[in-house]
């Protein structure tokens, strides 16, 4: 596999299958199934590819499937990023990412002086999910997140703010390279 495929190539892809941890994708090989994991979905994918193309999904389903998946059937560009050694339903496993172009480098020391902890930052509610609220923050690549324990421990998705909600958010928290992972971009609001 690792000889037909190549670590950073792009590849197009069908989105056949949601789950909670991720997105299966058909990408035109039997023998190969493609897997995007729900952490790759990100607030830049969300906001220049995703709101293009929806048909006006984008607020919690339920608790177990993110709604800012690409829909069953949908196609689109793929990176490939890795691959599973061990076989699923008797296929190999190709590991993908909606993030066909490389996220800006972010200047953390810059951050950190720009946006101290406990300062506030005006942002715009853009995302409902399982794991919480994202907000785009204005005239930053920053993606502000305030986790779903913050809105109370039963049934905190009836306490989040309506996307489109536009106001101030305090800053409390950074994220930098989330689980050996590339930075996420991301700052911890309240």
């Amino acid at each position: 596999m690792e000889k037909k495929y190549l670590k950073g190539e792009v590849i197009q892809g069908k989105i056949i299958r949601h789950a909670p941890f991720g997105v299966f994708v058909d990408i035109g090989d039997i023998n190969i199934e493609g897997f995007i994991p729900t952490i790759d979905f990100g607030i830049e994918y969300y906001d220049k590819f995703h709101l293009d193309h929806d048909n006006g999904n984008h607020d919690i389903i339920n608790d177990a499937i993110p709604s800012y998946y690409p829909e069953i059937g949908f196609e689109m560009p793929l990176k490939i990023t890795g691959f599973n050694e061990k076989t699923i339903d008797n296929k190999q496993q190709l590991w993908l990412s909606v993030r066909v172009n490389e996220m800006p480098a972010i200047d953390w020391s810059l951050t950190k002086k720009t946006y101290p902890k406990g300062s506030k930052v005006f942002g715009e509610v853009v995302r409902h999910t399982n794991l919480g609220v994202y907000i785009n923050i204005e005239d930053d690549p920053l993606e502000g997140f305030i986790p779903s324990f913050c809105f109370g421990k039963e049934h905190p998705f009836k306490n989040y703010p309506y996307i489109g909600t536009r106001k101030l958010f305090e800053i409390v928290n950074y994220s930098i390279d989330l689980e050996g992972r590339k930075e996420q971009n991301q700052i911890f609001l309240k």
